[in-house]
This record gives structure tokens, sequence and C-alpha cells, in this order.
């Protein structure tokens, strides 16, 4: 049963720019008139007080927002209390289903449905614990929904994550899994020839070109420097077909899990994501093409350059990623 009850205002309620909101992960949602922005709380993503549950802001510009509203805030329904990461929200059949990942200190990153009547909440529990995994983001087919995630265990412990992207379909109601999971692909495919330092791809979102090709964006880390960064992945059909890979970083470095979203008009394809990857992240946006010639998508990235190009150029005027073979040659 979803709840009725009306928006809630968190404490610090108020107006704020892109600059003065901590977010990781940032994800934007386009319904009617207007864009809700969700993702991690940037100022407690990673320590043990990460316990404020999924907030969302709203505006019109891109550049203003109101907020945060309270998206959800466990009250002692739920036995995930911390690490409440990367929310998805999806608009289906009238109602709000938010996807993302939630542990407890004795327990690893799990997944988990919300769903409410308004994309502001709040948002009541749907399936506490859907399985094991992280990052999700919803996949829709011929009217067959997939859930695409990775697999952190090993996270509370300090081991290395399962490698690889996992996918399932999902029941009529999105609240379980309807089949067993499906190993989708790592970084130690011998065709993806980039420097990725984990073998855990992470930050999920699809795109399904006007030809029907399938691409799903995907963020992982540089094996020399450590820069968060992005590529794309390319299905011929689907998550069943032959996969193929840029073997380019699609977005500049020091940004990452990003996800693709309208403009209010439906006229622009953007990208929402958290920049700069440190300890002060905020939300930044880019337009992005779509390349008829090549079926695939690029980044403007002019915008971002000239707010940004001063500070990022300090960086990464002279930075050149290694490639796979050179990163492995270093290595020995």
């Amino acid at each position: 049963m979803v709840s009725n009850s009306q928006p809630i205002k968190a404490a610090n309620f108020g107006t704020y720019t892109n600059d003065e909101i901590p977010i990781r992960d940032a994800y934007v949602l386009t319904s009617g008139e207007r864009y809700y922005l969700f993702g991690t709380v940037g100022t407690e993503a990673f320590g043990t007080l990460a316990k404020s549950g999924f907030q969302v802001y709203v505006g019109t510009d891109l550049e203003t927002w109101e907020g945060p509203y309270t998206a959800f805030a466990n009250d002692g329904t739920s036995w995930a209390t911390w690490r409440y990461w990367a929310p998805e929200v999806y608009e289906i059949n009238g109602s709000f289903y938010l996807f993302a990942g939630w542990s407890h200190p004795s327990v690893e990153q799990r997944l988990c449905v919300l769903k409410a009547k308004n994309p502001l909440g709040p948002y009541e529990i749907l399936n506490a614990d859907i399985g094991p995994g992280n990052d999700p983001t919803l996949y829709e087919k011929d009217g067959r929904y997939y859930l695409l995630y990775n697999d952190p265990d090993g996270l509370r412990t300090g081991e290395h994550y399962k490698p690889g992207m996992y996918c399932n379909e999902l029941t009529d109601d999105l609240s379980r899994f309807r089949s067993p999971r499906k190993w989708v692909f790592d970084a130690t495919e011998k065709e993806l020839t980039l420097g990725i330092v984990c073998r855990m791809p992470e930050g999920w979102e699809t795109y399904t070109t006007p030809t029907g090709r399938l691409i799903v964006m995907w963020s992982g880390r540089t094996s020399n420097g450590n820069w968060y960064a992005s590529s794309l992945a390319y299905f011929d059909e689907g998550l069943d077909g032959k996969i193929s890979f840029s073997n380019e970083f699609f977005t500049p470095f020091n940004m990452g899990h990003n996800n693709f979203f309208y403009s209010i008009d439906g006229s622009r394809l953007m990208m929402a994501t958290h920049y700069p990857d440190n300890d002060h992240p905020h939300p930044a946006f880019l337009p992005v093409n779509y390349d008829a010639e090549k079926d695939s998508l690029t980044v403007d990235t002019k915008g971002f350059m000239e707010k940004y190009g001063a500070e990022y150029l300090q960086t990464f005027a002279d930075y050149t990623p290694m490639s796979r073979a050179e990163a492995e040659a270093e290595a020995k």
C-alpha cells in the first residue's frame, strides 16, 4: 500500500544551486514540467554515519533547486541502517519506483525497491531485500523489466568486490526477481582494452538508439591516476546479443556514475553526473549527442569546460590514461 501523505521537507530545506548540493551518483527524473534530482548524499556516502536515507530536490532549469525533500527516512521499518547508495527513480503506470542499494554493518550491500505516488515521496518499502547488489538501473524491453547491477560482496569486510555486471528479469510488480541472475561482463573482457583498475564495472545506465542498438554506459577507475570515468558497451540484440566496447572514455575524468535523461520539452538528451569525484561532489549536467553515422553517443563538454575548465585543466592538461596493455606491462 503506497502512502498518500504529503512530501516531507528536510531540516535543511531551502533553495540551492548545483555547487551547493553535496551529492554523488546524481540521477535526474524528468516528470511533467519538472526535474527531480536524486543521488547518494555526498557528505555521508562512505562513513559509518551514513544514515540519512534518500533525498530529492526539484527544479526546472538544472541550475537552481528547491529541497531537499525526505524521499525516505528509516523509521525502524527497514533492517538497513546505512550506505543508502545510488537511488534511481522510474515513473511506471502512474507510480514512482525507487531502486537503490543499502546495508547494515553486519550485512553486505543489498538491493531494494520503494514506491510512491509522488516523485517527491515519501516512498514506502516494496521490497527491502531483492538480493545482493548495488548501483541498480532499470532496463525495459518488449514490456519486460530487467535490473542491471554490480555485486559489492566483500565491501563490508574490505575484501575485493565480485567482478562483473549482472542482470535479472523482474516480476510484473517490480518487487522481486523472476529469474536467476545472469552475468553480463566485467573489465577482463579481451575486447576491452581500456586500462581499468577494478574488474567490477559500476554505475550502469542504458540507452537504446533509434536503430534499436542497446548502449550500456558504465564507470570505472583508470589504471594510472585512479581517476573516475565512464565508457560505453554495445549490445547488438539487447542484453542477449554480442557485446562490443568503445574502448574510449566517454566523459571527462573525475566524474562518473552518470544517468541519461531528457529535457522537460523532450528535445534534448542530457547526462547527470557528480563532479568532482572527491569529498565535495556536486551535480553536473552535460548535453549528449546522438551520432547517426556511428550509431553511438558523444558528450558535449563545452558548457562544462566553460564553467570548470580552469580547475579541470590544472589536473588533466597533460594527463594520458594508460591502455590495459600498458598497465599490465607496468605492473610487471
